[in-house]
């Protein structure tokens, strides 16, 4: 008998949340990995700085996590574990227009704030919707392998940023510059 039943894996609540918390912890990882490297690099931040700009990321969170629970308590969680990773979408994508010479209020500061909006409406209720989708006899072993998924996401990230690296190494100047910085093993 396999340790982790695959039947868990039945229920669609529980399937659904496992794959969008991989998808969204790689996400969180790989961005606040990222972009106080480009931050440093493209537009002259020092590391104090590029660390700052990430707090309005925290703030949001902490400010919007419980009101998002709440909405998910009178309305489900199925909307917001829609538009929520939706809307990290849009402020990753949106970081992509920071480029050198840059403004951190009109290019950073807003795609930061929109990841940190998408990420409070979703993070909170991902382990709550995981959690209370799984069957009562493999409650255990379900929180476990709910919390397997969190590292797995990053560790997802760290292996594509070493084939971005092996990738990078024969390509152009920029690429070049990205394979120096990403040397580096995950854990």
């Amino acid at each position: 008998m396999p340790m982790l039943p695959l039947s868990i894996f039945r229920e669609r609540q529980f399937a659904a949340a496992s794959a969008v918390t991989f998808i969204v912890y790689g996400a969180l990882t790989g961005a606040t990995f990222l972009l106080p490297l480009v931050l440093q690099v493209a537009l002259g931040y020092s590391p104090l700085a590029s660390g700052l700009a990430l707090v309005p990321l925290t703030v949001i969170m902490l400010a919007l996590s419980a009101r998002s629970g709440e909405l998910a308590a009178r309305i489900g969680p199925r909307l917001q574990l829609s538009v929520g990773p939706f809307i990290v979408g849009v402020g990753l994508a949106m970081l992509t227009f920071s480029t050198s010479g840059s403004s951190y209020v009109a290019h950073v500061l807003p795609a930061v704030a929109i990841f940190g909006v998408g990420l409070a409406i979703t993070v909170a209720l991902l382990t709550a919707t995981a959690m209370s989708s799984a069957p009562a006899q493999h409650a255990g072993i379900t929180g476990q392998a709910y919390l397997q998924e969190l590292p797995a996401g990053g560790s997802v990230r760290g292996r594509a940023l070493h084939a971005l690296r092996a990738r990078g190494a024969a390509s152009d100047n920029r690429s070049r510059w990205l394979s120096t910085q990403l040397t580096f093993s995950p854990v």
